[in-house]
């Protein structure tokens, strides 16, 4: 079997001669992969402390993962966890203004009933 001859000589026809900044020799370039998603950590960290407590705790753990998956190179991977983070952030909001709701509720009545209306 015959070897490949890779050389460092950047003006060769051989592709896999010259590797991009950041690239291992011997592999083909990556392809160009879109913009970087967007990955909800701010929002998953005020929706735990201020909303939902433990249902947040999904969206945070999804909210760190676009990242590292991202500069991974695994573009669809990271899609799919801001996806999943901003549906875990606007589940803990529903939950918290829920709750928040039924709490003020609860108050009302038991001034009510107390007479203090």
């Amino acid at each position: 079997m015959r070897e490949r001859n890779v050389s460092n000589n950047p003006f060769s026809d051989n592709p896999y001669s010259a590797p991009a900044p950041g690239q291992p020799p011997g592999q083909p370039p990556k392809a160009p992969m879109g913009p970087k998603p967007k990955n909800y950590l701010v929002l998953a960290i005020l929706c735990l402390v201020c909303c939902g407590g433990l249902i947040a705790i999904p969206a945070i753990v999804f909210a760190t993962q676009v990242d590292s998956k991202y500069n991974s190179g695994d573009f669809q991977g990271a899609q799919d966890a801001s996806n999943k983070a901003k549906m875990w952030c606007i589940i803990s909001i529903c939950v918290g203004v829920i709750c928040n709701l039924a709490i003020v509720g609860i108050q009302i009545a038991a001034l009510a009933a107390e007479g203090g209306f």
